[in-house]
């Protein structure tokens, strides 16, 4: 008889402490909840765009994908979208998004940084459509990894060793407006294209481009600094980690025949412009100041095919910073314009530096190696330690002096304040 209530005894302090600590899981949960942005109960789910036009004019706080089927569209105008670290605007093949006076941003209330745009194409196919996105007005892009890609991102395995779905490039952005991308680890990025539309209409243009960092990058892993630098595993896709912590590349082109670039501006990254076997030009008013380089172009092999027009741009801080072993006896490792295996490559009209900047901020103006059939005419460098270097040119060499046409005065290149001209 005494065993029932020893019995009841051990079962009441057996309840008792499982719902002590059910109490204490419940106050842990309801505080973890009630503190961390990226409870779930902020977000809107994955979301589905079909069928015919959708437009978003309120604001959402988002974390997973927003996938506009082929065929459809979405229009975000006069509004601001917040995105988690998961959230992401996928553009599918023959599907379009037009962003009108918007902001598409990390979470004010956080620190994290988001996906950014895909647009998808189809490299394998001549006749399909590519995705496009459509800017008007002014619209502002923040702390996005990747700001917009041309292309699609893809899971590494043991197999696939390339983060990116090459057939899936192709995919069109226009700018019809004032176009600002601020603090992302890269602007723009253009993966591979394998075939070309055939469709004239479905021309690869940006202008009127505002690309900047301004202080750090929210996520650590873009500095050296940390233990697990960008790109990781967790994150291969993105551009790579630096000493600043700030933007890699502006725009990033690889693989992509007919591209042209005016009207941008370019500030604090490590490379404005970041390009392999590509083939596009760079003209009318475009600007590059506070970064290592400013174009960089590498080529595998010379060919025509690869060649660039660069005329009537501003270079300046050139790295933008002081280093006392900068001399024309120093290889470099910083470029306004750096040019590796070109052929065919016409450099003309360009100002590189001001008079009110200091010389040792800026150290080479143009150089190139293992190029050919160059021309390099008509350009202004203000106090660069070096205005033009050349390096292991091709058999064919090149032309660095002045030429008469309609845009010149033949003046020829004028250096000012340079420790070696050429």
């Amino acid at each position: 008889m005494k065993l029932i209530p020893q019995l009841n005894k051990m079962k009441f302090e057996k309840l008792y402490y499982l719902s002590k600590n059910i109490f204490a899981l419940i106050f842990i949960l309801t505080f973890v909840l009630s503190n961390n942005s990226y409870s779930s109960s902020l977000y809107q789910t994955t979301q589905v765009i079909k069928g015919k036009s959708k437009v978003w004019s309120d604001s959402k706080i988002i974390n997973e994908d927003v996938i506009i089927r082929s065929g459809s569209k979405l229009i975000i105008e006069n509004t601001t979208i917040e995105f988690g670290e998961k959230g992401r605007i996928i553009v599918q093949e023959n599907a379009v998004l037009e962003v009108n006076n918007s902001q598409l941003t990390g979470l004010t209330s956080d620190s994290v940084m988001w996906q950014g745009i895909e647009v998808w194409g189809n490299s394998k196919s001549k006749t399909s459509n590519p995705g496009r996105v459509i800017f008007t007005g002014e619209v502002i892009i923040k702390d996005a990894h990747i700001a917009i890609l041309s292309g699609k991102r893809q899971v590494l395995t043991s197999e696939n060793k390339n983060p990116f779905d090459e057939s899936k490039s192709g995919g069109l952005i226009t700018n019809k407006g004032k176009l600002t991308i601020q603090n992302c680890g890269i602007g723009i990025r253009f993966t591979p294209e394998l075939v070309k539309y055939p469709d004239e209409t479905l021309k690869k243009e940006l202008k009127n481009i505002n690309i900047f960092c301004s202080g750090n990058l929210r996520d650590s892993c873009y500095s050296t600094s940390t233990n697990n630098p960008y790109p990781n595993p967790q994150n291969p896709w993105a551009g790579y980690a630096n000493q600043y912590q700030r933007t890699d590349v502006g725009i990033y082109i690889n693989g992509i025949k007919g591209l042209d670039i005016s009207h941008c501006t370019f500030n604090d990254m490590q490379y404005g412009i970041l390009s392999y076997d590509s083939k596009f030009n760079v003209q009318d008013n475009s600007h590059f100041t506070n970064m290592i380089y400013g174009i960089k172009l590498e080529n595998t092999y010379n060919s025509i095919i690869n060649s660039h027009e660069i005329s009537q741009c501003f270079f300046d801080n050139i790295p933008g910073y002081l280093n006392v072993e900068t001399g024309p006896a120093v290889e470099s490792n910083t470029a306004a314009i750096y040019i590796k295996g070109g052929y065919n490559d016409y450099i003309h009209n360009n100002r590189f530096g001001d008079f009110l900047t200091n010389q040792k901020h800026n150290h080479f103006g143009i150089e190139t190696f293992k190029s050919s059939v160059f021309e390099i005419t008509e350009n202004e460098f203000r106090n660069f330690n070096c205005g033009v270097v050349t390096k292991s040119s091709g058999i064919n060499g090149g032309f660095i002096g002045a030429e008469n046409n309609s845009i010149s005065s033949w003046d020829g290149n004028r250096f000012t304040n340079s420790w070696r001209s050429i």
